[in-house]
């Protein structure tokens, strides 16, 4: 072979590409919109502020792991749209039973080992903490993924712009009546409406029900699981 430039292959993949790294920046201004938040409802106040950044924190390894699964079925889906769905299906239900069970675990449990890795001064960091797992049903849907398979991405940035102005509203809306776990259940609400309307995306233009890529029965089971265990340990405690 010969090294040589083609503005064919450039432009093809530009096309593809430039929506996902607009995506990428967007997605980091929706991860700094917590904090500005916090800053401006706490203004002055350095223990709300550092009570919010150690309580907000997802199941480790969860964007890796999902990022990393969604990635590696491109191609496959990309090449036969059928076997690479099916392939999807599989895969994620053997994550499901890796990721589900460890959140829930650490959701029930992190009244006792929370303030023991992070000391006895971040214990109100707890109810945020518990907030952001809820973000393991979200994660764990990969629409996007279809997408990007299908070499579909203009709209993606979208999705991202749509979540940036439904957090900044549901901040506004929740932090007044929840304090701190206000602008972590914004958070939360904001990315999951982003996933629910990029299901809704695929089923529409392509007609792919989220249920040909997605095993809703494990999701369903384990996101119910996750709220009533969220739920219950907000009662206990």
């Amino acid at each position: 072979g010969a090294w040589r430039w083609s503005w064919v292959l450039l432009h093809g993949g530009w096309l593809i590409s430039w929506p996902l790294g607009l995506y990428a920046l967007l997605a980091g201004l929706n991860q700094s919109l917590g904090p500005w938040l916090v800053g401006y409802f706490f203004e002055g106040d350095t223990v709300s502020f550092a009570l919010y950044r150690y309580g907000a924190r997802e199941l480790p390894l969860l964007s890796a792991l999902a990022g990393a699964l969604g990635s590696a079925l491109i191609p496959a889906i990309a090449q036969h749209l059928n076997n690479g769905l099916k392939d999807l299906r599989e895969e994620t239900t053997k994550l499901y039973h890796l990721l589900f069970p460890l959140t829930i675990l650490l959701l029930l449990t992190a009244d006792w080992w929370f303030p023991w890795v992070f000391s006895e001064d971040y214990r109100d960091s707890v109810p945020l903490f518990r907030t952001f797992l809820l973000l393991t049903s979200a994660h764990l849907l990969f629409a996007r993924t279809v997408l990007v398979a299908k070499q579909d991405t203009r709209l993606i940035p979208l999705f991202a712009v749509v979540s940036f102005c439904l957090q900044l509203l549901l901040g506004f809306l929740l932090v007044p009546m929840l304090g701190l776990n206000g602008v972590a259940l914004a958070a939360v609400l904001a990315f999951t409406a982003e996933k629910v309307l990029l299901v809704l995306y695929v089923q529409k233009k392509y007609a792919l029900s989220w249920t040909v890529y997605t095993p809703w029965k494990w999701w369903l089971f384990y996101s119910v699981l996750l709220v009533a265990g969220y739920f219950l340990v907000a009662w206990v405690f």
